[in-house]
């Protein structure tokens, strides 16, 4: 009779190895989103055929109030980005469908608030109550965020307006994220928030043509990096493009435990 069934087992050291580089849970972090989300948008200008008008009609912005209102970080006199811009501005300029904004205005947009009018009745509009109370709401919340660094660029375009990417390790997302419980505005999730920072707007209908080879040199080109500290709650001017931003209010990140203390670290990867 045939004796008992053996299962012959391989030794130990015989067992070939599987190297995992990522969990099967593993998901791409904020900062790795949004690289790849200003690479796609670099390709996909090259797919449409002409810039279109970034700024809408004046008439239809000074009929709906003096001012627009937004939370923006500043870009810092003191990083010296404004002097490392100076050459990509210059090659802008040139162009001629092409209107900069001031220096004073380069702003990384965090959130709309609207413009700011007596008695609002759209979506989209903001009484100076309204942003008193979400002051209150979003004083707390919004200086518990620590400082953060950012690196600015390099060049990228949407169709409407020229930008420089924002490279943040995802600290402007998340405070976006948090100050959208706050506003009164109905939020527009038709587009994933993306910080970056815009140089001006595109006046004209005109074939992109050349001009991604043009700005080739700028894609890859880093301008410097600053030390985000704040938050502005800042309002546009409606009737003036020349006017510089006015600052409503300012919330100081860190606060509660000093700013110099609680500059975030990158994160492994954060480039």
């Amino acid at each position: 009779m045939p004796g008992a069934i053996r299962t012959r087992l391989p030794r130990r050291g015989s067992i070939r190895r599987l190297r995992v580089n990522r969990p099967s849970t593993w998901w791409p972090t904020l900062a790795t989103r949004q690289d790849e989300a200003f690479h796609r948008i670099w390709q996909a200008l090259r797919l449409h055929e002409q810039f279109v008008p970034g700024a809408p009609a004046p008439s239809d912005w000074q009929e709906r109030g003096s001012l627009y209102a937004l939370c923006a970080i500043p870009l810092t006199e003191s990083s010296g980005l404004h002097k490392s811009l100076e050459p990509l501005r210059a090659t802008l300029d040139e162009l001629p469908f092409v209107h900069l904004y001031p220096g004073q205005r380069l702003v990384i947009p965090i959130q709309e608030l609207g413009f700011i009018v007596d008695s609002p009745s759209r979506p989209d509009e903001i009484s100076l109550d309204l942003i008193q109370e979400f002051l209150h709401q979003a004083e707390i919340p919004v200086t518990d965020f620590p400082a953060f660094r950012v690196k600015v660029g390099g060049f990228n375009s949407f169709l409407d307006v020229p930008f420089l990417d924002i490279h943040d390790d995802g600290w402007c997302n998340r405070m976006h994220q948090r100050l959208r419980d706050f506003v009164s505005m109905q939020p527009d999730d038709s587009f994933a928030y993306l910080p970056h920072l815009v140089l001006g707007e595109y006046t004209a209908f005109e074939d992109i043509g050349s001009f991604p080879a043009q700005m080739a040199p700028w894609r890859d080109r880093q301008f410097g990096e600053f030390v985000a500290d704040r938050l502005d709650i800042i309002g546009i001017s409606t009737s003036d493009e020349s006017a510089l931003p006015e600052i409503l209010h300012s919330f100081e990140l860190g606060h509660e435990r000093g700013p110099a203390e609680t500059i975030a670290s990158p994160s492994k990867g954060y480039r």
